[in-house]
């Protein structure tokens, strides 16, 4: 199966499933022992789970850049990077909050395709 790290960490820790990789392009710094897919021969997989701070569109840039700013703080807080870790995840921030528009764009576009693959319609 594929799961989130949280299911995926706590069944690993009781015992009742045996974590084979990360589906991440680079191994979690909070799990470190846990390959990526790519090592285990499966190339090209980078799917992360993500949240992200959202804005109205036309929101003032100066809004969006204050608001980047202090995510950006809380993210790269020891405190957030323990807390996310100790759930098998590791805080993604990024440059601008365009960056954040490109990235979310272009993960959504990716799930799209690949709901198109699997034939799953939109509900």
């Amino acid at each position: 199966m594929v799961g989130d790290p949280v299911f995926g960490l706590a069944r690993s820790r009781d015992g009742t499933l045996r974590v084979l990789a990360v589906s991440t392009a680079k191994r979690i710094s909070s799990v470190p022992d846990i390959p990526t897919f790519a090592e285990e021969g499966v190339p090209n997989v980078d799917v992360r789970i993500w949240w992200v701070l959202a804005a109205p569109k036309g929101t003032p840039k100066d809004i969006l850049d204050k608001m980047h700013k202090v995510m950006t703080q809380v993210t790269t807080s020891e405190e957030a990077r323990s807390f996310v870790g100790t759930n098998g995840g590791e805080p993604m921030t990024l440059d601008s909050p365009k960056a954040t528009l490109d990235y979310a764009t272009m993960d959504t576009k990716r799930w799209e395709e690949w709901a198109k693959i699997g034939k799953i319609e939109k509900q």
